[in-house]
């Protein structure tokens, strides 16, 4: 008697149901991961691992770093295969929410004051 693979059924019903559970993540769960260490790979197109990072803000920049050469990034995922994917829009959001949280540099002008009192531009004593 021959056995059917269980690779080549579709996925239906409550198999579906838990396998979007265990993938989805929301935004502030992965806010709450960003510098947590973890192996994330970068996923290109046909599955291809254009990279791997220590960290899921690592593998957001990186990610950054090859849809900007020109790379099409589909999905990064967390490693050892614990179901956290995320898809491109969701990457999007993240990268909103990281540079929300970075800091402009400041710019010296005449008119601020260092804290002892003399102007920024004053040469140090």
């Amino acid at each position: 008697m021959r056995r059917r693979s269980s690779l080549k059924m579709p996925l239906r019903g409550k198999a579906m149901n838990n396998l979007l559970s265990t993938s989805y993540k929301t935004d502030e769960q992965l806010d709450s991961m960003l510098c947590e260490v973890s192996n994330w790979a970068v996923n290109g197109r046909a599955g291809k691992v254009l990279c791997h990072a220590p960290s899921l803000r690592q593998a957001i920049e990186r990610a950054t770093e090859y849809a900007a050469s020109g790379a099409v990034v589909i999905a990064l995922c967390r490693l050892p295969s614990d179901n956290i994917v995320i898809f491109a829009d969701q990457t999007k959001r993240l990268r909103k929410i990281i540079a929300g949280r970075e800091t402009p540099p400041l710019k010296h002008t005449a008119n601020l004051q260092d804290l002892d009192g003399r102007p920024s531009s004053a040469p140090p004593v």
